[in-house]
C-alpha cells in the first residue's frame, strides 16, 4: 500500500543519486567524443566498452554496500520506521548498478544514431517490468520480493542495451544498415 510506496520511494531516491550526477557529467564529456570519433570514421565500440566497464567499477563498490547494508544503514540514518526502505534498497541494487553502468551506452545512442532502437528497446522494457512486478507480487505476495525480482528484470534489459548498442555500433562501423 501506501507505506510501502513510500518506503520503497525513499530508498529509489538515495540510490538514484548517483546515476543521476553522473549521468549529466558522463552526457557532457562522452557524447561529444563519441560524436568525434564517429565523424572521424572510427570505431567507437571500444570507448564504449571501456567507459562501461570503468562505470561498473566505480559503480559495484557503493551499490554492493547498498545490497549488503541497506536494511541496517536506512534505519540507522533515517529511523527505526524505514527499515522497508532498506530492504527495497538492497532490492533496487542490482538494477540502479546496471543503469549506473549504462549511462555511457545511453549517452552514445544519439551520435551512433539509434533512437529508434532505444525506443523499441524501451517499449520491450517496459513491458518486462510490469509483467516482472505483477507476476512476482501474485507469486511471492511481498513487496520486497516483487521489486527484487522487477530489479533483476531490469538489470538484465539494461545488459542486453549494452549487447545490442555494442553490436549495431559494430555494424554501423563496418558500413552495415
Amino acid at each position: 500500500g501506501p507505506e510501502a510506496a513510500g518506503q520503497y520511494s525513499i530508498a529509489l531516491s538515495i540510490l538514484f543519486l548517483p546515476v543521476n550526477l553522473f549521468g549529466s557529467a558522463l552526457n557532457s564529456a562522452f557524447y561529444p567524443r563519441v560524436t568525434e570519433l564517429l565523424r572521424q570514421k572510427a570505431d567507437v565500440v571500444p570507448i564504449i566498452k571501456k567507459a562501461t566497464g570503468l562505470a561498473f567499477l566505480i559503480g559495484v563498490p557503493g551499490y554492493t554496500a547498498g545490497a549488503l547494508l541497506g536494511p541496517v544503514i536506512f534505519p540507522l540514518i533515517f529511523g527505526q520506521q524505514w527499515v522497508q526502505s532498506g530492504a527495497f534498497a538492497q532490492a533496487l541494487a542490482p538494477m540502479l548498478l546496471f543503469q549506473f553502468a549504462t549511462r555511457p551506452v545511453v549517452a552514445s545512442i544519439p551520435a551512433i544514431r539509434l533512437q529508434g532502437m532505444l525506443l523499441k528497446h524501451e517499449i520491450i522494457t517496459a513491458l518486462i517490468r510490469v509483467s516482472s512486478l505483477w507476476a512476482a507480487f501474485a507469486a511471492f505476495k511481498n513487496p520486497v520480493s516483487a521489486v527484487a525480482v522487477f530489479s533483476l528484470a531490469s538489470a538484465a534489459m539494461y545488459f542486453i542495451l549494452y549487447l545490442i548498442t555494442l553490436i549495431s555500433a559494430k555494424e554501423k562501423a563496418e558500413g552495415s544498415p
